[in-house]
């Protein structure tokens, strides 16, 4: 903890790892699309857990 230093890199740390929370909000219509979609196109609920589609979500909206 000399001059300070530890105690800011854990500050940047926390800011960074909350950049990347998903807003309620948002969540909220991320799930509605997502119960849309199954629906429609008559998949299973569990199509959004599977390795590539988990891959493809985070990707185009990380967390």
């Amino acid at each position: 903890t000399q001059n300070g230093w530890c105690n800011d890199t854990s500050q940047v740390q926390q800011r960074e790892a909350r950049s990347n929370v998903i807003k309620p909000e948002r969540k909220l219509e991320l799930d509605k699309a997502a119960l849309e979609c199954i629906i429609m196109d008559g998949r299973q609920f569990g199509d959004f857990r599977r390795a590539g589609m988990s891959k493809f979500l985070n990707v185009i909206c990380p967390g």
